[in-house]
């Protein structure tokens, strides 16, 4: 941790060879192989009470703090902010959860997804990735137009489940409602995701799966730049959604071609 400053805090990590990616919201965690380097580098041990009151002091103290019926305080803390020429990814708000739902509860949309949600599962997954984005600067974003402002679904990269075969690794997800496919969007909200994730995040790899017959979403991670691995079966799915295809990326290259260049703040 620092008591300074997060700038300060990614400088030291980045010293000792820790990827942006395992930011844990005020925090990286060091394995005990790693406290030699870091005592080396200038590090300090402190006991973990005296920690925590500067950490509070200095406004660096971050946590999640549920509120019953809407998002977590720790929400409402800065979180990125990605811009394409068509849509706006930003950080989510209690109103999202309706018109989230109503897109998770779509047969259509779900078809490869798992099925329909409920608006519960959707207010914990939204609640999640709020926090996600707020602590860790990284989750799925709320995906919206810019000229109507209209939320149109989600995408973003996010720590994949750990019960995955190809995990740990970034995964790239998205979903948007079924008015606004095949417009170019997805790809469009996508490409600013990776984008993000390498640029920021520090990654060298982000992976992406579908459903062997979800041939949509596999044209976009093949537009994307993002190449079939293999196949997996996914431990969360019944047949005949089970089997899935695994693809991944690992720069940025050819990225820039797709239509809508993003750029993030």
């Amino acid at each position: 941790m620092s008591d300074s400053s997060f700038e300060e805090l990614h400088a030291f990590a980045r010293s000792l060879g820790i990827p942006r990616v395992a930011f844990q919201g005020d925090h990286y965690d060091l394995h005990e192989a790693g406290r030699a380097a870091a005592l080396a580098n200038g590090a300090v041990h402190t006991p973990s009470r005296d920690l925590v009151k500067a950490l509070n002091r200095t406004g660096l103290r971050r946590g999640p703090s549920y509120v019953r019926g809407g998002l977590s305080a720790v929400a409402a803390l800065p979180a990125p902010l990605l811009e394409t020429e068509r849509l706006i990814l930003r950080q989510w708000t209690a109103d999202d959860i309706d018109p989230m739902h109503a897109i998770e509860s779509d047969p259509g949309v779900m078809t490869y997804l798992g099925g329909p949600l409920t608006r519960e599962v959707t207010a914990r997954q939204v609640d999640s990735h709020a926090v996600s984005l707020a602590l860790r600067g990284m989750g799925q974003w709320a995906v919206q137009l810019r000229t109507t402002g209209e939320l149109i679904g989600r995408c973003g990269v996010s720590a994949a489940d750990p019960v995955l075969p190809f995990a740990p690794a970034l995964e790239l997800g998205a979903r948007l409602s079924a008015t606004h496919q095949h417009h170019g969007l997805g790809t469009e909200a996508a490409a600013a995701a990776l984008h993000y994730g390498f640029s920021s995040l520090e990654v060298a790899r982000i992976v992406a799966f579908a459903a062997i017959e979800n041939v949509a979403s596999r044209s976009t991670m093949a537009r994307l730049g993002m190449v079939e691995q293999g196949e997996f079966d996914h431990p969360r799915y019944l047949p005949p959604m089970r089997r899935q295809v695994v693809a991944w990326i690992d720069s940025v290259a050819g990225i820039d071609e797709v239509d809508g260049a993003p750029n993030g703040h």
